[in-house]
């Protein structure tokens, strides 16, 4: 079968392109660590298209080993911005970011959680874990944009939804 049909639309009244205000992205190093490939790449191709230097992990693992490995490249190409996924396999989110908070090296890094799991009581939980930030999945832009201005301007950790708790 072969089906076909028109829809008429307005224009949609909404931005074309987000670009995160007052947050200087370019050559911003940061790296996202999640055990779901796709996820890695629509966040990796959105942050690249705003400047931003993208590394990825696909597990807590290869994120501490890709971490002390870039341990070796000159301060302002540290990783300064981590996206964690809280549900992954041996290691969770959580996990790598009490071990990310613990070490020297890592503990400037500004963490922000990625959770299918939407809980209120996760701003205390996620912020005494030492991260700035956490936000609902599926991700969208607006939530990469809010996240990267709550880490530049130093904000109080925060759930980022359409209603802004703190």
């Amino acid at each position: 079968s072969c089906f076909s049909f028109s829809v008429m639309l307005e224009k949609s009244k909404s931005e074309v392109l987000t670009i995160p205000q007052d947050v200087e992205l370019e050559k911003l190093p940061i790296i996202i660590v999640d055990d779901n490939e796709t996820n890695r790449i629509v966040l990796r191709n959105q942050l690249e298209f705003w400047g931003c230097k993208v590394y990825e992990s696909d597990s807590g693992e290869s994120a501490l080993a890709k971490l002390d490995e870039l341990e070796r490249l000159p301060d302002d190409e540290k990783i300064k911005v981590a996206f964690l996924d809280y549900q992954m396999p041996h290691m969770d989110g959580a996990t790598l970011g009490r071990i990310l908070k613990s070490q020297p090296a890592t503990a400037s890094i500004h963490l922000i959680m990625m959770t299918s799991i939407v809980n209120r009581g996760n701003v205390k939980k996620f912020e005494d874990l030492g991260f700035s930030a956490y936000f609902p999945k599926p991700t969208t832009v607006t939530d990469l944009s809010d996240a990267l201005a709550i880490v530049s301007n130093g904000n109080t950790p925060t759930m980022i939804t359409s209603a802004v708790l703190g």
